[in-house]
């Protein structure tokens, strides 16, 4: 009577989720199977099967004892084989198997963590973890999370990708799929996969899913900076050419300061001949006697006035033809600049 009173709650309870449309779900079981054949003195394979046991257990799934599943194992060989696993899974009635080993580096010392998940159908999904200062739980934990994103994902084949920058763009065949760190379920096959960001040289490359085998595809991308370019010297339009005053130019260049000075000095040995001639007035009175008459009268001196005025034209011509006859500088003594795309000064003596 008492079965058929559970049996009749039950089926009310399940009517009345139906009804409300409330999920009926139930956790899933796992069979945790142990390593055969570990002693009592490996400390880390058995920290790790306990530690993989709790972090089951916190995830919702719910752990079949471990007395049970020595008890059912104890009457059968060691199980190391799928078909004993399969054989356990329904002995307890479980949904998932669960395995976990330590790999150990070549000091035999612990190294890293893999841990298995595989349901009944066969589907297997795998997660690993390196152990950190030989911190076993922290490692199992991040084995497990690894293998539980497989195992959400589906039955393979997946994609991972992983690199650097986070946050990279992900393309197949050209459709954008994702970001860095990118996981996925993916179909056999032959893919373009390219990884692109802003600021940094992409990345692109052919990719085959295999059908069979290992069918976890991890790709490590590292995009690179794009190269810094050189300036150019000499160029005004760079900003990374500005140059300051004494600094040389490699472009061949005409000489310009030599001929301005040159020219310079001619043209005011002119202009200050000009201005004397024209402050003396021939025939003025230059000094007076006593009496009031005229001792001395200025006289222009025009050998003089000639001679300042010659040197002055054959300076200001001498720096003409200096510069349009000067061979070009390949690299002249003087370069100035003030700012980008202002004042330029630049040639040389």
């Amino acid at each position: 009577m008492m079965q058929w009173g559970r049996a009749c709650v039950a089926l009310l309870s399940g009517l009345l989720a139906l009804w409300l449309g409330l999920p009926s779900a139930r956790a899933q079981t796992v069979v945790l199977v142990p390593k055969p054949g570990v002693p009592q003195t490996d400390v880390a394979q058995l920290s790790a099967e306990q530690t993989l046991a709790e972090a089951l257990s916190m995830q919702g799934m719910a752990v079949v004892d471990d007395t049970v599943v020595r008890r059912v194992l104890a009457a059968r060989e060691p199980c190391d084989t799928d078909q004993c696993a399969l054989k356990l899974m329904a002995a307890v009635g479980a949904d998932l198997r669960a395995a976990i080993v330590v790999w150990r580096d070549e000091q035999g010392l612990p190294a890293k963590i893999h841990v298995t998940l595989a349901d009944a159908q066969g589907h297997s999904y795998e997660g690993d973890a390196n152990l950190q200062h030989g911190d076993v739980r922290s490692a199992t934990t991040v084995a497990l999370l690894d293998a539980r994103a497989f195992q959400l994902l589906g039955p393979g084949p997946w994609l991972r990708v992983l690199g650097t920058p986070d946050a990279a763009q992900v393309y197949l065949d050209g459709e954008l799929v994702g970001a860095l760190p990118y996981r996925a379920t993916i179909r056999s096959g032959r893919y373009r996969l390219a990884v692109r960001a802003p600021g940094y040289t992409g990345s692109e490359q052919q990719i085959d899913v295999p059908a069979v085998g290992d069918r976890k595809l991890v790709i490590t991308v590292s995009l690179a900076p794009p190269p810094i370019e050189s300036p150019v010297v000499g160029d005004p339009t760079h900003p990374a050419s500005a140059l300051s005053a004494g600094a040389s130019l490699s472009s061949p260049t005409r000489p310009i300061v030599g001929p301005v000075v040159l020219g310079g000095v001619g043209g005011a040995l002119i202009l200050g001949d000009l201005i004397l001639a024209a402050m003396v007035h021939d025939g003025s009175c230059y000094q007076r006697a006593a009496d009031g008459a005229c001792a001395t009268r200025t006289e222009l001196n025009v050998p003089s006035t000639l001679v300042w005025g010659g040197l002055g034209v054959a300076a200001l011509g001498g720096g003409v033809l200096w510069y349009w006859l000067g061979a070009p500088e390949t690299t002249p003594a003087v370069a100035l600049r003030f700012g980008p795309g202002s004042l330029w000064l630049r040639g040389g003596f």
